[in-house]
């Protein structure tokens, strides 16, 4: 069945809000889209009052620290945050796919659709993958991320990730669907990256320059460097000795075909540049609230807003955030009036529909009901598939 779906307001390419958007559906699917005067000939329905707005994508989440949730003080940075985590008990592991399914359903009804999901967790990754598999308008991409940046924490890491790749009960699809990532310069050694490099050509996901003295670490200096010290992780790699974080990088992903730098709240100007010319297939993704609760205040955003590299919106996890909701990351940067507000639209719409190639066909519009593009109305409004109404 073929049809036109009218609305009030509609999301267009350049993040903007536009009146008198029309969706073409077939087969309940939406196959063309616009504004104004829509296709003349075919049956039309009216959505009702309010902003329609394409499904969002989270860049960058980890469900799997969903049972955290309102038990790790923030305010702390990296290290602190890490040092909570490791005191924390786990739950069975059924009790914590539960806490995940729900953070994501709960995303879900504010109009995220897209979850890349990092997780250190085999087990975790195959029940979730199961769950996003079967569950009808939310698509995922999950990476199994390994940390460790000595011996012999490092090869247990990547002696697990062999075994996970290679095992029965993984089919096709889910084997070549999941990625293995590392963590970070500090969290994933050298030999981990080299591991990768020769497993992983398709994408990557890295926390880079999340803190501040993580650059340092190529001096021997700073808290990232102490802080694996007092945990016995810290090691003289001879990768190091070039002392220059992009080249670093540049040496294990420069034939990855999308990398994608997750926070960058310490990268200048200088930086940035340099990552265009040598490693010019990354894309930023911008975890605000995640970087807010560690107690780190982001000075790049204006470098960010015209960095030549896409910006990308992710929430990092539901241990660090109030929720891993695209649309309330998207709010919550608004209200510190640091970026345009259709840069933040278009991040988490149509530049991660191109960066992840995720098919127009395949994106789901949301009407908010009685919202306007005064964006204060979408405050704890839930999201309506317009196909579904």
């Amino acid at each position: 069945m073929t049809y036109i779906i009218r609305g009030q307001w509609g999301l267009n390419r350049e993040g903007f809000f536009r009146s008198d958007p029309w969706f073409l559906v077939s087969d309940f699917k939406i196959i063309e889209h616009g504004f104004g005067k829509p296709p003349a000939g075919i049956k039309t329905t009216f959505a009702g009052d309010g902003l329609i707005i394409p499904g969002l994508v989270n860049s960058h989440t980890h469900t799997e620290l969903s049972h955290l949730k309102n038990k790790i003080i923030g305010g702390n940075g990296v290290h602190g945050f890490a040092s909570n985590i490791m005191k924390q008990p786990k739950p069975q592991i059924s009790e914590v796919v539960e806490m995940a399914k729900n953070e994501v359903e709960n995303a879900a009804l504010r109009g995220t659709f897209y979850f890349a999901d990092i997780s250190n967790d085999p087990e975790f990754i195959v029940l979730m993958k199961n769950y996003f598999n079967n569950r009808v308008n939310i698509q995922s991409l999950q990476f199994l991320e390994l940390l460790g940046f000595r011996e012999p924490f490092d090869q247990r890491r990547m002696q697990m990730a062999e075994s996970f790749f290679n095992s029965h009960v993984l089919d096709g699809d889910i084997r070549r669907d999941i990625r293995v990532t590392p963590h970070s310069v500090y969290g994933s050694s050298p030999d981990i990256m080299k591991y990768i490099q020769g497993k992983n050509k398709k994408i990557i996901s890295i926390h880079a320059l999340e803190d501040p003295d993580e650059i340092n670490l190529f001096n021997k200096k700073g808290k990232t460097f102490d802080f694996l010290n007092s945990i016995g992780q810290y090691a003289q790699h001879d990768d190091f000795n070039e002392k220059n974080y992009v080249l670093y990088l540049k040496k294990y992903f420069r034939d990855v075909e999308k990398l994608l730098m997750v926070h960058l709240a310490f990268a200048d100007d200088g930086l940035l540049k340099q990552m265009k010319i040598d490693l010019p297939q990354s894309a930023i993704v911008l975890c605000h609230r995640s970087n807010d609760f560690l107690g780190y205040e982001r000075s790049n955003w204006q470098s960010l807003t015209t960095s030549s590299l896409p910006l990308l919106i992710g929430t990092d996890s539901a241990a660090t955030c109030p929720d891993i909701s695209v649309l309330d990351e998207i709010l919550s940067i608004i209200k510190k009036d640091k970026m345009p507000e259709n840069v933040l639209w278009k991040s988490a719409a149509y530049n991660s529909y191109d960066y992840f190639n995720i098919a127009s066909g395949e994106i789901p519009w949301f009407l908010f009901r009685d919202t306007t593009p005064d964006v204060s109305t979408l405050e704890n409004v839930h999201a309506i598939d317009i196909v579904q109404l």
